[in-house]
């Protein structure tokens, strides 16, 4: 099997001189399968940003590592580390960290420059895929400024996708537009992963979403508690509530 992300006893712990230590995240370890779609659930304040801090090396754990295609992040200069975020893992956060003076074409161009690796007729017709396939290709001119909230998470999720990661890192995007809207942009996430080899890790706190995952992470108080299997989905639709129950049956008998 190849893992795209081995994550093996991470322990984050905080402390203060004559303070007991804080344990924010506990022995955790899973793997991640190269095009796998992992959904980790939790509720807010459960650890579930700290945990995406310490795998996208942001953050640094106590102890356990934390690989990325077999290499340790942590032993990486950040450099090396800046490289693999900006070409082999896309993150959307969420915040809205887009230049607000800039238009929404521009944003989504601006890391395919800043990587340099393609001429700039490739990456402009690359930035025009994605827009239509995110069905914003209409507002490409507008500026960041006069755009809603929705736009703005789907012309993320192209700019993220702009150097054709391994990796897409989905944090909690329904805490930033309605719920059915992070529906809706999740089955064109769906769509794309059908044509494209990609991996996709997601962190939510709604079993509607989590429910669209292969595989499911219960995350409670900075630990795994249980793991679900689900299976990959042919359909987006197809057998999506059958899921749902599934989910709930286990939050409930987990009570988290």
């Amino acid at each position: 099997m190849s893992y795209i992300l081995e994550v093996d006893h991470l322990t984050r712990a905080f402390s203060d001189v004559g303070v007991s230590p804080q344990v924010v995240l506990k022995d955790i370890s899973f793997n991640l399968d190269e095009g796998e779609f992992l959904a980790i659930f939790g509720r807010a304040g459960s650890g579930k940003s700290m945990l995406l801090s310490n795998l996208l090396a942001m953050d640094h754990a106590t102890s356990g590592t934390v690989r990325f295609r077999g290499q340790d992040v942590n032993q990486l200069t950040e450099i090396q580390m800046e490289d693999i975020r900006l070409n082999s893992i896309g993150f959307v956060s969420q915040q809205f960290p887009l230049q607000q003076n800039l238009t929404i074409r521009d944003n989504i161009l601006q890391p395919a420059f800043q990587a340099g690796t393609l001429p700039k007729s490739q990456v402009e017709a690359r930035a025009e895929e994605l827009m239509a396939w995110a069905g914003i290709e209409q507002h490409a001119r507008m500026r960041v400024s006069n755009s809603d909230e929705t736009l703005l998470m789907r012309a993320i999720i192209c700019r993220e996708l702009i150097n054709d990661p391994a990796l897409l890192v989905l944090n909690s995007i329904s805490q930033s537009i309605e719920s059915g809207e992070a529906i809706d942009i999740l089955e064109s996430v769906f769509a794309y992963r059908l044509k494209h080899p990609i991996a996709i890790l997601l962190t939510t706190d709604d079993p509607e979403i989590a429910a669209y995952a292969d595989r499911v992470l219960f995350f409670s108080h900075g630990e795994i508690k249980a793991e679900l299997q689900l299976g990959r989905l042919g359909d987006f639709k197809a057998g999506h509530q059958s899921r749902v129950d599934q989910l709930t049956s286990q939050i409930e008998s987990l009570d988290i």
